[in-house]
């Protein structure tokens, strides 16, 4: 719109660009909300959003703090995160 030199009336924040204070690793936004869509959203018949949102609420719960990912070694992102285990690294 600036190019064809028209302004919006109440400019907001541009909220399609990527703010560069903010580490995102898209590859890794990509296979968790594949693995939520096909592990918890396609396979159950939700009738309304607020049940929608309690079984994306379980899944991420179930997904943080009990299913083991390769990445972390092993581990659970939320035992990583609360460094109850200290993961070894992978360079030699």
């Amino acid at each position: 719109m600036r190019e064809m030199g028209l302004m919006a009336i109440h400019p907001g924040p541009n909220l399609s660009k990527r703010d560069l204070q903010h580490r995102v690793y898209p590859y890794l936004l990509r296979k968790f909300w594949r693995s939520l869509k096909y592990n918890e959203i396609y396979i159950n018949d939700y009738t309304n959003p607020r049940e929608t949102r309690k079984g994306v609420d379980r899944y991420i719960h179930l997904h943080n703090h009990y299913l083991p990912h390769q990445s972390l070694q092993n581990h659970t992102p939320s035992s990583v995160y609360n460094r109850d285990v200290v993961l070894l690294s992978t360079c030699e």
